[in-house]
């Protein structure tokens, strides 16, 4: 932002001074030659910017300053970041009308999910109970609305029990489809808010005692190994930008005892 001295005289001690939104998070104040700032803390949310030319500022003369601020990770999609500055000084001004400006800025949502999945004993016997471990990360920038895993479990498992940790989501169970609904996941850079950005779903089954055993332990045999794919998504109004990790698989051998 800039305000330029239209003269006919020296500006004596120009000052801008910028109101930050209550939705973002301060980072830095560069003022050009001349200039001093003072500023709310670094990762403080809102808050006034205050930039001082000390003397005189000739005619045609500019002042400008830099800021630098990040959206807050939880700010909604298609929410607003709003901001105004206004500039002065202590020679009289015919114009004063002229001396503010404003800006609202839409704010879009975008968060890199990733999820790995393991399984335990590998390979299992029949009859046994088999575990899933599912671990879900937000690496941001945004925070990960309406975050959902699924996990369809193969013919030949059988769902028992499914927690989440940290407590508090949930998961349900529609014939071998796991559905785990998070809700909201919090990123690096939330302002006020201590969401987490990391949960670790493990989904309790039991493997059917008939499943035949898989080849690669019983050649010949007509089993196959149980293999299952689990799936991480959000609601946020931009793609993930890295759809690679959201799919992982997970294939394991049965034995028959």
């Amino acid at each position: 932002m800039s305000t330029t001295n239209a003269g006919p005289s020296d500006a004596q001690t120009v000052v801008l001074t910028d109101s930050l939104p209550a939705n973002g998070a301060f980072v830095s104040a560069t003022a050009s030659a001349g200039g001093s700032c003072t500023t709310p803390a670094v990762n403080a949310t809102g808050g006034t910017v205050t930039c001082t030319w000390a003397g005189a500022t000739a005619p045609t003369v500019q002042r400008s300053v830099t800021i630098v601020e990040r959206s807050c990770a939880g700010n909604l999609c298609n929410s607003t970041q709003a901001n105004s500055v206004t500039a002065s000084s202590g020679t009289t001004d015919p114009g004063p009308q002229l001396n503010t400006a404003s800006s609202t800025l839409t704010v879009q949502t975008q968060s890199d999910l990733s999820i790995s999945k393991t399984a335990a004993p590998n390979p299992v016997n029949a009859g046994s109970p088999l575990v899933y471990t599912l671990a879900v990360n937000n690496a941001g920038p945004s925070n990960a609305a309406g975050t959902t895993v699924v996990d369809t479990l193969p013919a030949g498992v059988i769902f028992v029990s499914a927690t989440v940790s940290p407590a508090g989501p949930t998961c349900s169970v529609a014939g071998q489809v796991v559905t785990c609904s998070l809700g909201t996941m919090g990123a690096a850079g939330q302002c006020g808010t201590t969401l987490p950005t990391a949960y670790t779903i493990t989904i309790n089954t039991t493997v059917d005692p008939n499943t035949p055993c898989s080849p690669g332990i019983c050649p010949g045999s007509p089993g196959t190994p149980l293999v299952n794919t689990a799936t991480v998504s959000t609601t946020n109004c931009l793609a993930d930008p890295n759809s690679a990790n959201n799919q992982p698989t997970a294939g394991i051998l049965v034995e028959q005892i």
